[in-house]
């Protein structure tokens, strides 16, 4: 990434990271597993591959990255705890599509907290990706929404809703340290949650078929989408992070079609495609813009 500008180099990073996340419902879905359980080793695995990692690649000054976070960090990782427990249960309650549409609402409440604590501007061309990106992903959930079996739970909607919450919560804060490499708090988020929940999971129980999903999602879609999105955010705004999400929007509920079959309504196919190409076309425009300014690359 030498040749890249700081935008482009922490777009790029941001956009591998959700598109990494992308199968991760799914495999929750795979795992079967009771919502406890499921979030404990989530965090726990997650945890200790990215502890790992960072140990291997700081050695003597792992401890010194860990503490540099700060009380900023600490408040990210607890963020990032709360909002795990948040998004499993989440699909306990509702749709994945019902839960990643309104998980894509993150933008809008990112570019609220970047107004209002960052005072940061919104670019014009990222609120109409926004709007354009939010009529596609009602078009895809528009089915989904509007049935009435298994309907009607507060709890549907809210759990998705504190999700988002934390995730435009976290972004922001990352945002506002942009000279701290917050990776260490994406690691101890997992470790918060793991302990928080080991009395209730104990003693620890995993079937022969929920393996290979638990270990998909633990040792390689979290801790490196969740690490390349710590990342992100230190080059790009808390907005442009949160509009990229919106593509696990897509492609979450593809994954389900691809490997459980479940064939795609026309709404799905109109809405996801409204939504790729809103993305695709945001970002060579980003890209482009961030060219013509020159800024130094990295």
């Amino acid at each position: 990434m030498q040749g890249l500008s700081t935008h482009a180099k922490g777009f790029l990073l941001t956009l591998i990271g959700v598109i990494v996340l992308t199968p991760d419902t799914l495999l929750i879905r795979l795992a079967n597993m009771d919502v406890w359980q499921m979030t404990f080793w989530r965090g726990a695995l997650m945890s200790a591959t990215l502890l790992l990692t960072l140990a291997i690649i700081y050695r003597k000054d792992f401890f010194n990255r860990i503490f540099a976070i700060g009380k900023t960090g600490i408040i990210i990782a607890f963020m990032l705890a709360l909002n795990s427990l948040t998004f499993v249960l989440s699909l306990e309650y509702a749709s994945v599509a019902k839960v990643l549409v309104i998980i894509a609402i993150t933008p809008m409440l990112a570019a609220l907290m970047s107004f209002f604590f960052l005072k940061e501007d919104v670019k014009r061309s990222t609120w109409a990706a926004i709007v354009i990106s939010f009529i596609g992903i009602a078009i895809v959930v528009s089915d989904d929404l509007f049935k009435t079996n298994g309907g009607g739970n507060i709890w549907a909607s809210v759990y998705p809703f504190l999700t988002a919450l934390g995730l435009a919560g976290a972004f922001t804060l990352t945002r506002s340290k942009p000279e701290i490499n917050m990776v260490p708090a994406t690691a101890l988020n997992g470790l918060m949650i793991a302990l928080l929940l080991l009395p209730f999971v104990w003693p620890l129980q995993i079937a022969a078929p929920q393996v290979l999903p638990i270990l998909g999602i633990g040792l390689f879609i979290l801790p490196l989408s969740f690490g390349l999105l710590a990342l992100g955010p230190r080059y790009i705004s808390a907005p442009e992070v949160g509009l990229l999400l919106l593509l696990e929007t897509c492609l979450g509920p593809l994954w389900v079609w691809v490997v459980l079959e479940e064939e795609p309504s026309t709404t799905v196919i109109i809405g996801g495609f409204i939504v790729v190409i809103t993305l695709a076309c945001h970002a060579a425009w980003s890209l482009h813009q961030n060219h013509k300014s020159n800024k130094i690359s990295l």
